[in-house]
């Protein structure tokens, strides 16, 4: 799978002379698309493994790969939130060539403003959460997921993970019989503080929006110097020998015992 964001993306590849406001706004936006696709493709990667062992064996051997999943659909929430949040900013219109929010990013908005909500209160673990737990509910939710183990769809795994005890016995489990599966790993869903996030769908509005700023930057960007999107420094050095070596190397060279 391959990343959001290729190196030769407009969004990578800012003018040196850009108002440094909407570079601000295109840098945020960039690295939140970034994020949220990082986000996805370990939280499939992860969802896969434990489809492949039902009985619970691996995840018995690999306890980390139960908050490793938790940590990456939260993940996913709060850059998506984000991004949200950023298409709000007038300095991004200028992106897309318009005075406003395209359609594109108006849908997108609508269909993920619900997410305030669960990210809120996660965001406010310590009051929300201890609400959340003496109504019966688990405080970081619960991830929901189908996994075809036939090619053709002919068979498959309806999985649901829990973090921690539903203290009433009910579980929510996804009926893949009305839905389209599109992947091997498909109809991803975090249940938490109230609201359901489709992951999977969300995913592919993501990736939507994305196109849809590098087709608009693109033909703007296209003739002007850029700018590095990221910076790495490093500096080696040589530690200095600490006294117990100092006093060795002495004793070496000479007759004190």
């Amino acid at each position: 799978m391959t990343t959001l964001l290729g190196s030769t993306s407009p969004l990578r590849r800012l003018p040196s002379n850009l108002n440094p406001r909407q570079r601000g706004w295109l840098d945020g936006l960039r690295i939140s698309f970034e994020v949220a696709d990082l986000s996805m493709r370990r939280l499939l990667v992860m969802l896969a493994e434990m489809s492949q062992d039902p009985g619970g064996n691996k995840l018995q051997a690999q306890p980390e790969l139960f908050p490793a999943a938790f940590a990456d659909a939260w993940s996913f929430v709060d850059s998506t939130w984000r991004i949200h949040e950023l298409l709000d900013r007038p300095s991004i219109h200028f992106a897309t060539a318009g005075s406003g929010p395209t359609v594109r990013a108006l849908n997108f908005k609508k269909s993920v403003r619900h997410f305030q909500g669960a990210r809120n209160g996660m965001q406010h673990l310590d009051t929300k959460g201890v609400k959340m737990a003496e109504a019966g509910f688990p405080v970081w939710g619960s991830l929901h997921w189908v996994a075809l183990l036939e090619a053709d769809g002919s068979r498959g795994l309806v999985c649901t993970m829990i973090s921690g005890p539903s203290l009433d016995g009910t579980y929510h489990m996804i009926n893949p019989t009305i839905h389209e599966i599109r992947g091997p790993i498909d109809l991803i869903e975090l249940r938490a503080f109230g609201q359901v996030i489709e992951i999977s769908k969300t995913y592919e509005l993501v990736i939507q929006l994305a196109r849809e700023f590098e087709a608009a930057l693109e033909p703007q960007f296209g003739s002007h110097p850029t700018s590095p999107s990221d910076i790495l420094l490093s500096i080696e050095f040589d530690a200095p020998p600490s006294a117990d070596t100092l006093y060795d190397a002495v004793a070496k060279n000479s007759n004190v015992p």
